[in-house]
C-alpha cells in the first residue's frame, strides 16, 4: 500500500469527500486533482446548503497553510462570485 500526499491513498482513495455544486468542486479541489490524474477513487456529494459562498469561505479562510494575501484573494474571488461571476476561480 502506498500513501500518496494529503490524505490520498493508492488503494483506498481519498480520505475526504468532495463537495460539489453543479459538478464544480467547492471543497477539496487539490485532493480531487490529486486523485483524478492517477485514477484513484474519489467520492463526492452535492452541496445541500443554502449559501455556497459562505460554505466555501468557512472551509477556506482558516486553513493553516494560507497566507494573508491568499485569504484576501479568496474573499475577493468569492465577492465576485456573489455578484454573478460564476464559476469561481479560487472558491
Amino acid at each position: 500500500m502506498l500513501l500518496l500526499r494529503g490524505g490520498i491513498h493508492e488503494l483506498t482513495g481519498c480520505r475526504d469527500i468532495a463537495i460539489l455544486l453543479n459538478d464544480i468542486v467547492l471543497d477539496t479541489w487539490h485532493r480531487y486533482q490529486g486523485c483524478e490524474k492517477p485514477g484513484i477513487r474519489f467520492l463526492s456529494v452535492e452541496f445541500q446548503g443554502a449559501d455556497p459562498i459562505s460554505f466555501v469561505l468557512s472551509r477556506t479562510l482558516y486553513r493553516r497553510h494560507l497566507s494573508t494575501s491568499q485569504r484576501v484573494q479568496a474573499i475577493v474571488e468569492c465577492a465576485a462570485w456573489k455578484q454573478g461571476g460564476w464559476p469561481p476561480r479560487l472558491c
